[in-house]
């Protein structure tokens, strides 16, 4: 008896099946994981935050002349639709700032940048790319 309901539940995948939000056994750390996850088939509304002491600028990766700069403590706002890929770059002179992005996603599809400098030199984040699956990447 006990082995037909443990099958049963098996088959239902309510017993025996990974627990949600917990990652894989194969799981593996590294570059090539999302950092966050969005829905694809909604709008992405995008809100980048300058937490640098300098200018950064956001560049449209389809129209380059469609530059944006935010100023120290401020945000941008923008929405996009996945897959895409959104630039965050420090303007000339001051392409030596190293930066580290700071993501997560808020209610309504929201992904937040947070932009804010690196203690290491390492030549820093530049692109969160979004691909058609939700992923958000950095690199």
């Amino acid at each position: 008896m006990r082995s037909t309901l443990a099958l049963a539940l098996v088959a239902l995948g309510i017993w025996g099946s990974p627990v949600a939000g917990q990652p894989a056994a194969t799981f593996q750390p590294g570059f090539w994981q999302p950092r966050v996850r969005i829905d694809p088939r909604q709008p992405v509304q995008v809100r980048i935050e300058n937490r640098l002491a300098e200018r950064v600028d956001y560049e449209d990766v389809e129209n380059q002349s469609l530059t944006r700069p935010i100023l120290p403590g401020q945000s941008l706002r923008l929405q996009v639709m996945a897959p895409a890929f959104l630039n965050i770059v420090t303007p000339p002179p001051r392409l030596e700032i190293s930066t580290l992005f700071d993501l997560r996603v808020e209610p309504n599809n929201t992904l937040v940048i947070q932009v804010r400098e690196s203690p290491d030199y390492f030549g820093g984040e530049r692109v969160v790319q979004v691909d058609a699956q939700g992923g958000v990447y950095v690199f």
